[in-house]
């Protein structure tokens, strides 16, 4: 949340200008960031002297606030991370925060986050379309994703990819804080419609954490080493047995993967060309029991490819819930570019990720005169890192999302590829 109304700066300053010097006055604060219960407010050097007060001020003028810290630094380093200094409450800097019906648990000293996007946020999460692919790139400790999956419970695949190992585990944790987002999904309501009639013992919590691990995919590297492309294996003479799903009713089908796992066996070879929608669920409800623990090899069309890892059985997944080709199940219908400072320097990969038709949101700072400007000198960066890579694109809005300084906006470019 950030507050910035009349109310709070009305009442912040009516207790301020008691402790601070007429002639300070106008170098009050004016407004303040809370995340979680920590809140967050800038003081200038000029009013450090009265940091202490302030904070403590802060801390009565909101129940919620437990913490409350100054910026020490600016964003800075690899992760774009910022340094905080406590200033009154509890010393600490991990926090919980809700927004759009979502939970972030993080530590604002080691992963970078902002409440001020929670409105943008919410704008893309609302134009995410049902059985789409969608990367999230600089992810965080999650706030786009969960956001995403929670206005649009039927996504197919959602891939985040964050360098800061710090900000990938927090991604993880708040998997768990946000495990329910998946409970409306008709793949979910589907296995679990399976699971009733034939009376088979896998509850809620085990189809939840089975889809969660599935269909969210938080990746802990740099954006450019990414590569999302199924392997192809050179084994073409595999003969594709496909009796386990065949023969076997769901009820058996489930108690033999356990004791496929108890066994160790690892691959089932399944020819998707000539499997009927019966085994196709099947084969859902076997890959959704055991996403760990069993390999696959499918045949598809003339090609074989092997099953391994839980993105490429989120490959598997899509085959068997819908009929995207395979060239658009490998790709993204949408990327989302959330680092203003430098995310143009990975466009060409984005490029490289997205479908045709697909949009991609580039976040950057603007000038005030750039905005309304689809010439600027970002725009033309776009167009020439297109042309280097032999891609046709359309700009289709410029939009403002923040204010970043006097006369500078934090913008979103929307780029569709054609």
């Amino acid at each position: 949340m950030n507050l910035n109304s009349k109310s709070y700066s009305n009442s912040l300053k009516k207790k301020l200008i008691k402790i601070i010097p007429p002639s300070l006055h106008l170098l009050i604060p004016r407004s303040f960031e809370i995340v979680g219960t920590i809140g967050i407010i800038e003081i200038c050097d000029e009013l450090k002297e009265y940091e202490t007060q302030i904070g403590e001020i802060l801390l009565n003028l909101n129940p919620q606030l437990q913490t409350v810290v100054t910026k020490a630094s600016f964003h800075e380093g690899e992760f774009r991370t910022q340094n905080f200094k406590h200033i009154a409450g509890i010393e600490n800097t991990i926090t919980q925060y809700r927004e759009n019906g979502i939970l972030i648990e993080l530590d604002i000293n080691s992963v970078y986050f902002s409440t001020k996007l929670s409105t943008e946020r919410e704008y893309i999460a609302k134009n995410v379309k049902k059985y789409s692919n969608e990367l999230v790139l600089f992810s965080g400790a999650g706030p786009y994703s969960f956001v995403i999956s929670k206005y649009q419970p039927n996504i197919s695949r959602l891939t985040s990819i964050e360098l800061n190992p710090q900000g990938h585990e927090y991604a993880l944790k708040n998997i768990e804080h946000n495990k329910s987002n998946l409970k409306k999904s008709q793949i979910f309501k589907q296995i679990q419609e399976i699971c009733k009639k034939y009376s088979i013992p896998l509850y809620e919590k085990k189809i939840l954490q089975s889809l969660n691990q599935l269909i969210y995919h938080f990746k802990n590297c740099d954006v450019n080493s990414y590569n999302s492309i199924l392997k192809e294996i050179e084994e073409y003479n595999i003969e594709y047995n496909s009796k386990i799903v065949e023969e076997l009713n769901y009820k058996e089908l489930f108690e033999y993967s356990k004791e496929f796992n108890s066994l160790n066996i690892k691959t089932i070879e399944v020819n998707l060309n000539t499997i009927n929608e019966e085994e196709k669920l099947k084969l859902l409800l076997l890959l959704i029991c055991n996403p760990n623990f069993i390999d696959y090899s499918i045949k598809l069309k003339t090609k074989i490819y092997t099953i391994k890892t839980l993105l490429e059985k989120n490959y598997l997944l899509q085959l068997l819930t819908t009929s995207k080709p395979l060239n658009e199940i490998d790709k993204y219908n949408s990327i989302y570019m959330p680092l203003p400072k430098t995310a143009i320097e990975f466009l060409a990969k984005a490029f490289q990720l997205c479908i045709k038709g697909g949009i991609i949101y580039l976040y950057c700072f603007l000038k005030e005169e750039e905005l309304d400007n689809f010439s600027n000198d970002t725009i033309k960066k776009i167009y020439k890192i297109a042309k280097q890579k032999n891609i046709n694109v359309k700009i289709l809005n410029i939009r403002k999302v923040g204010q970043s300084a006097p006369r500078m906006y934090r913008c979103c470019i929307e780029i569709q590829i054609l």
